[in-house]
């Protein structure tokens, strides 16, 4: 003869058997996810992977892009950082004119380099110096520019002039004589060095 057993313990051995089964199939279910007796779904150890293995390449992917807003940021604060210096130094330049400037050897025939030079200092030794202007090649968009301090080194000296000179009111410099004084001229030229015009801006600078 059977013994009956006690409607509460059945049911505390059926819902163990139930929770039993679900450790189960948890670990050993190839699922995501397995029915929950007591409604909705449980996430398998299966489905609990796959959600960790989707999270890892957004997690790389939201770290890449840390990496390069910062590195956009850091070019970004660079490039203001150089304009900043840009316009401060434009700011300080404004304020007075630079010019390339050399010296050109004494010698009866010399040739100023216009090309490289805009003011250029040139001493006259010679009873008479000629002066020539060196060949420049510049667009149609450019005219130049170039100062001429001529300097008395033993007194007495005159110049002359290349011939592409035109000098303004027809009148070509007429120089200090005394040793040590100096004489200004400037020339400008708007085709490229084919003709320049001259101006005598003043002497007996000493």
């Amino acid at each position: 003869m059977a013994t009956a057993i006690d409607p509460d313990l059945q049911a505390q051995l059926d819902k163990l058997t139930v929770a039993v089964q679900l450790i189960h199939d948890f670990g050993m279910s190839d699922d995501p996810s397995i029915p929950n007796p007591e409604g909705g779904v449980i996430r398998t150890l299966e489905g609990i992977n796959e959600a960790i293995n989707e999270a890892i390449p957004n997690f790389e992917d939201a770290n890449q892009a840390a990496i390069e807003a910062r590195a956009a940021r850091d070019a970004a604060q660079l490039a203001q950082q150089k304009a900043e210096d840009a316009a401060a130094s434009a700011s300080n330049s404004s304020t007075s004119a630079l010019y390339a400037f050399g010296n050109v050897a004494s010698a009866p025939i010399v040739t100023i380099p216009a090309s490289s030079k805009t003011v250029v200092n040139v001493t006259l030794n010679a009873v008479t110096t000629q002066i020539n202007i060196g060949a420049v090649t510049d667009p149609a968009t450019i005219a130049r520019q170039i100062t001429i301090a001529l300097k008395q080194g033993t007194g007495s000296n005159k110049a002359t002039w290349d011939s592409r000179i035109k000098w303004a009111n027809n009148r070509k410099p007429v120089l200090s004589f005394l040793v040590g004084y100096e004489d200004f001229v400037t020339l400008i030229t708007r085709d490229s060095g084919n003709t320049w015009t001259g101006f005598f801006n003043g002497g007996w600078v000493g």
